[in-house]
């Protein structure tokens, strides 16, 4: 089974990571078209064995009204290299990709799956309506948590789309040496933008001895600046910038802070530190309930004083770290693994 996926991504994302993830199923091929002309995703996917091309897109143009019209004007390039392509399963992830996978579902090229991996904002009754439009002819819609699901059918008002929860890779079983002769480590990943939720964890963090403790920031964007700026290192949080492989920085930290957005649609980093055996503190959302059993598997907090006292709980009792981390690593192996994940899809291609 040859499938194709249609991808609009300026930068590695979550959809570009799921791509990584599902390359090597025996049970069928893929291959991408890219709508972007981004050259950090197209060198990102080859350097993981995905391959793919780029059809259409405005370079480094962020606004998808006109990368969508850039697309429409493609739109006969984009059907005759599908054509030629002749792949079984066209599936289609964000927009404007998803216009471009419901016109193709509606010439019956071939069968059509679309993916949302984000919480939309609530649409005027035009936006409403086209998007209706635009979802109907696909075979399949995908929803990457529960949480997006519920918005999404409120949101479109569309039939039940089917949950498939994003992977990630288990690595090799972490040695759970808590660096007893030097200070606690804490990871967050992040982008650095408004509405991230970033700076109550960072906050709470400057409040925690110095002597005992340390942040590193992985990520980039905006406030990078203003945050490195006012939260400096005699804060004790050390801004990394953006890192291409973070795996290093999850092996070394202790502890992992997750801020969430308000269009959230999984939590993939959260996921990913407790594939490593990390206690994740996580700002209360409804994807951070459906990942997290507060105290279990880690803690939902709600506010810079709550994080504040979970912190130093960690800081002060390292078999928490051990116990909530440990716990949390088995729970990824057993919900939210690659395989997991590849054989739903694969399940899913097959069956529609």
């Amino acid at each position: 089974m040859e499938v194709l996926h249609i991808i609009d991504e300026h930068s590695v994302s979550g959809v570009v990571n799921l791509l990584c993830y599902l390359e090597g199923n025996e049970h069928f091929e893929q291959q991408y078209l890219s709508l972007h002309l981004g050259a950090s995703v197209s060198e990102y996917l080859s350097s993981r064995s995905v391959n793919g091309s780029v059809i259409a897109g405005i370079r480094d143009n962020k606004n998808i009204v006109q990368e969508a019209l850039s697309s429409i004007a493609n739109y006969r390039g984009i059907i005759k290299t599908v054509e030629q392509l002749n792949p079984d399963v066209v599936h289609a992830h964000g927009y404007p990709a998803s216009l471009i996978g419901s016109l193709i579902a509606r010439k019956n090229i071939s069968n059509a799956v679309f993916t949302q991996h984000v919480v939309r904002h609530q649409p005027n009754p035009v936006e409403q309506n086209i998007f209706q439009r635009i979802f109907r002819p696909y075979d399949e819609i995908v929803c990457v948590s529960n949480h997006v699901r519920e918005t999404f059918v409120d949101v479109f008002k569309t039939t039940e789309p089917t949950v498939i929860h994003n992977g990630v890779p288990i690595p090799e079983m972490r040695k759970y040496d808590f660096h007893s002769n030097s200070k606690v480590e804490f990871l967050m990943v992040s982008r650095l933008v408004e509405g991230r939720g970033i700076i109550p964890f960072l906050e709470a963090f400057k409040m925690v001895s110095k002597e005992n403790a340390q942040l590193r920031v992985i990520g980039d964007g905006e406030l990078r600046s203003e945050l490195e700026e006012r939260f400096n290192q005699t804060s004790g949080i050390i801004f990394e910038g953006f890192v291409k492989d973070v795996s290093p920085y999850y092996e070394c930290a202790d502890a992992f802070l997750f801020p969430t957005g308000k269009f959230e649609g999984f939590g993939m980093s959260m996921v990913e530190a407790m594939s490593y055996g990390l206690p994740v503190i996580a700002i209360d959302h409804p994807v951070v309930r459906e990942i997290l059993t507060p105290t279990i598997t880690g803690y939902i907090v709600d506010g810079s004083s709550e994080i504040r006292a979970v912190i130093k709980d960690i800081i002060d009792d390292p078999d928490i770290r051990l116990n909530i981390g440990k716990r949390a690593r088995e729970e990824v192996k057993s919900k939210f693994s690659i395989q997991r994940m590849s054989r739903e899809y694969s399940s899913l291609y097959h069956n529609i």
